[in-house]
């Protein structure tokens, strides 16, 4: 790999000092940092090592070119063996890595090829009825749970249970035994994170051995009776040789994680700001064709992934720079549905703007399998839940996830229903 030098301009050095908080501290609001980045080095040398090193994209029109630039692939093997030696040692990436997520070109598609019914739009449609009694059931065991006045922990109580729900109708397996290992699952995404402590590492690799053992039985029965899930079809991509027994594992993990650990991020932050923004909140509540647009204003003011990576698998130009080939690229989604040249206002929360052409499910080839199944849950969810609760207030300081570089979103959400 061609070496980076050292940002060598002022700003250069202050843009890099805004990184390193980004990647480094515990940023409950990492925008502006975001902001800094697009002003003072908007295509970033970082001279990081290994992963953390390379080019970050911070404005929406460098971000949404890199995502569509085919020369820029997910991280292959050989990648990995230079910049993240321990990879194949450990039990979350040596799968997750042999997921589509990281796959390019032809074998990616037709992955996706293989996956994509169970996500397209006639599929949503018969779920949605099923997703909307869910969402009713659990928002009248809710009303029970918050009664007099009591504090709630709404990521417990809604924000897991229903997209947990979902996903395991999807998959064709027993939510109630699926509960035991939801927050594993949730645990488990945090392989994708930049920066991990030994600490997260080893709690990381456990939550991948645990799921893997909860799925071994079911994979099983569906080699015995397959049926019209999502798991007998990964099951049968592995019997017939379009996916080997680690790519089954591999895309079965991140698929039922992802399904629901991406959804419990956001409708955690969508309800947090839209109780901090009581104005728009009743839009939602009470216009009926509302839903749609808000979801994508909250996807684009706080989307559950705010960091994605890339390998520039040849000399590219970004933002008007030359990237060598071998290059990390870190494209910060986050900092790009920020961006002012990309929106008006774009620290303000208006349900009504639509927000087209956000990257809260990135863009091109590697868009988010699971955009439609989760927009659908928030359409659902966030409508019937302020209509039932139209007082519930926040009744305390969210806990946000750590580290919460790449995967943002709150871990507790405590509300008081009235």
């Amino acid at each position: 790999m061609t070496a980076l030098i050292s940002p060598a301009t002022s700003s250069e050095r202050a843009a890099l000092t805004a990184y390193r908080k980004l990647l480094f501290s515990r940023n409950r609001d990492p925008f502006p940092l975001y902001a800094q980045l697009r002003e003072q080095a908007p295509v970033l040398r970082s001279p990081l090592p290994n992963l953390l090193g390379g080019y970050v994209l911070s404005r929406h029109s460098d971000c949404s070119a890199a995502l569509r630039n085919r020369a820029l692939m997910p991280f292959s093997e050989d990648h990995l063996d230079r910049l993240m030696p321990n990879w194949r040692t450990r039990s979350a990436s040596r799968l997750g890595y042999r997921s589509v997520l990281f796959q390019h070109q032809e074998r990616h598609f037709e992955v996706r090829r293989t996956i994509n019914p169970h996500f397209g739009r006639s599929k949503l449609a018969e779920l949605r009825g099923f997703m909307t009694e869910l969402a009713q059931r659990q928002v009248s065991e809710l009303a029970e749970l918050g009664a007099s006045g009591r504090v709630v922990d709404l990521v417990d109580a809604i924000t897991l249970p229903f997209p947990l729900g979902v996903i395991c109708r999807l998959f064709g397996v027993d939510p109630r035994a699926a509960r035991r290992f939801a927050w594993s699952g949730r645990t488990l995404s945090c392989f994708l994170e930049a920066v991990q402590t030994p600490a997260l590492q080893r709690r990381v690799d456990e939550a991948a051995d645990e799921l893997v053992g909860f799925f071994t039985e079911p994979v099983r029965q569906r080699r015995r009776e397959p049926g019209a899930d999502l798991l007998s079809t990964l099951v049968r991509a592995a019997d017939s040789g379009v996916l080997d027994e680690r790519e089954l594992l591999g895309n079965l993990l991140l698929l039922f994680t992802a399904g629901y650990d991406s959804s419990i991020s956001f409708l955690g932050s969508a309800i947090r700001i839209l109780l901090e923004h009581p104005q728009q909140a009743a839009i939602v509540r009470d216009d009926p064709d509302a839903a749609s647009g808000a979801v994508d204003e909250l996807l684009r003011y706080d989307p559950p992934v705010h960091m994605g990576g890339r390998i520039a698998s040849q000399p590219v130009c970004l933002g008007g720079q030359e990237v060598p080939a071998g290059s990390p690229v870190w494209v910060l989604l986050g900092s790009a549905n920020r961006d002012p040249a990309y929106v008006a206002e774009p620290d303000t929360v208006d349900v009504t703007r639509g927000s087209p052409s956000h990257l809260a499910f990135a863009a091109g080839p590697h868009t988010c399998v699971g955009a439609r199944l989760a927009r659908m849950e928030a359409e659902v969810l966030l409508p019937l839940l302020l209509r039932r609760f139209p007082r519930m207030r926040l009744a305390g300081e969210p806990t946000h996830r750590y580290p919460g570089t790449v995967l943002r979103g709150v871990d507790r959400l405590p509300v008081v229903l009235e």
